[in-house]
């Protein structure tokens, strides 16, 4: 039996026919499985939370998520007993689909699904998990505080996201949007602690940590990320001009900001980092905006507690 958890509505409700089409494909090859569609905001977490209250090692779990990125993370936030006996899949249908990217997972529907039928190889991956204000949410690609969050609120309240997911060009939105979110950009003060060093700034512009290597559709901001190496890739852009910055974004597309000799750009692996800004500002957790905040604290997660994903 594989549970299916799936979001209709992902990629501009493009996602129904995908999902029209492989459940074919799952009838015609005699495939036991019971499928569960999301609702609302919120209802993969209450789905995934209920599925895997059932998990034992009597009976483990084959629990595939259909959607994008927000719906693995809410999927992992779902999950909060008997990891131990579930097996995740993925089929993307999302914008961005950094966590297929990042995994090295089939993009394409049909192939992700294929995989999941024939695979009989899984990896164990971490994640990460942000806290704030006595609230904690777990991650499976990425969060960020700054101008990488600003551009996933102007994603998330756009609707330049239906028009180019309509085009099949939608990951592109992150970085229009990006490039136009540059000159509003505001720099912040920042008190940083990244496990033992500290980094005070007057020139904030953001911070993501991660658990795989891209976001925002494709930015390598974190080609240092290991899934497996239960740290947080971190990266921070910081202490220079709007130009040199814009420059710096520019280099991070093609991976090549992390030259120790360019200026205005940090990268490391760490197990915790804490972020008290001056200001408020716009947060994410994988694509999914987090809220307006100025202080936020990331840990990566113990090794017992990594998930079990087919690829």
């Amino acid at each position: 039996m594989i549970h299916f958890i799936v979001n209709a509505h992902a990629r501009s409700g493009e996602a129904h026919n995908i999902w029209n089409n492989l459940e074919q494909i799952l009838i015609s090859k005699a495939i036991e499985y019971t499928v569960y569609y999301t609702e609302y905001p919120g209802h993969a977490i209450e789905l995934a939370n209920n599925i895997s209250s059932l998990a034992c090692e009597e009976n483990p779990i084959t629990l595939v998520i259909f959607g994008g990125d927000g719906s693995v993370n809410e999927v992992y936030n779902g999950i909060t007993s008997n990891h131990k006996y579930i097996t995740l899949g993925y089929i993307p249908t999302g914008s961005g689909n950094d966590y297929a990217r990042g995994l090295s997972l089939p993009r394409n529907s049909e192939e992700a699904l294929n995989l999941i039928l024939s695979s009989t190889s899984t990896k164990l991956v971490e994640h990460g998990i942000v806290h704030n204000d006595g609230n904690t949410r777990k991650f499976a690609v990425s969060c960020g505080i700054g101008y990488d969050a600003d551009v996933t609120y102007r994603v998330a309240n756009s609707s330049l996201k239906k028009k180019f997911n309509k085009l099949k060009i939608g990951k592109l939105v992150y970085t229009f949007l990006g490039i136009l979110q540059i000159i509003q950009s505001p720099k912040l003060k920042a008190h940083i602690q990244i496990d033992d060093k500290v980094v005070d700034t007057d020139c904030f512009y953001f911070a993501s940590m991660h658990v795989l290597k891209y976001e925002g559709g494709g930015w390598p901001f974190a080609l240092h990320a290991d899934p497996s190496d239960g740290k947080i890739a971190f990266c921070l852009f910081y202490n220079t001009g709007r130009l040199r910055f814009t420059l710096n974004l520019l280099s991070s597309l093609f991976g090549k900001h992390g030259n120790p000799n360019r200026k205005g750009v940090m990268l490391c692996n760490c197990d915790n980092v804490s972020i008290e800004l001056n200001e408020c500002t716009h947060s994410h957790t994988d694509g999914e905006l987090l809220g307006i905040i100025k202080t936020l604290t990331v840990t990566s997660c113990n090794k017992e507690n990594f998930f079990n994903v087919i690829n």
